[in-house]
């Protein structure tokens, strides 16, 4: 729904972000996020904003259990300006699994330079 405001936010000052908790095909994704965007419909909006000069950034917040969020980031390296991650909290899964994927998210996004941040408790 943001693209139908294209116009109006190229005008101002603005940075657009979305929250993309999972990567295109996530099985579950409908259980998480029953009536949300489709995440293709948000990778979209996003490659649009950006190729309109509109900075964007994304929060992969939460990650979902099992996600894959490098592909996520790796889908739209060229067009986000700030990465924000964080995990799913009181959700029972294995916290291994989240501090591996923690650990390959910055080894990631340093080997590439993008500007991110963990929030805190991740």
């Amino acid at each position: 729904m943001v693209l139908r405001d294209l116009d109006l936010i190229s005008k101002g000052q603005s940075v657009v972000q979305f929250s993309i908790t999972c990567e295109p095909g996530y099985q579950a994704k409908e259980f998480w996020e029953p009536y949300s965007s489709s995440i293709e419909q948000r990778i979209e909006a996003v490659k649009t904003l950006h190729e309109n000069g509109i900075p964007t950034a994304v929060n992969v917040c939460p990650i979902l259990p099992l996600s894959n969020p490098i592909e996520i980031m790796d889908l739209l390296l060229e067009d986000v300006d700030w990465w924000i991650f964080d995990k799913l909290n009181d959700y029972k899964i294995d916290n291994k699994w989240y501090i591996q994927t923690k650990k390959r998210i910055i080894e990631h996004a340093e080997s590439l330079g993008l500007q991110y941040t963990i929030k805190r408790g991740f």
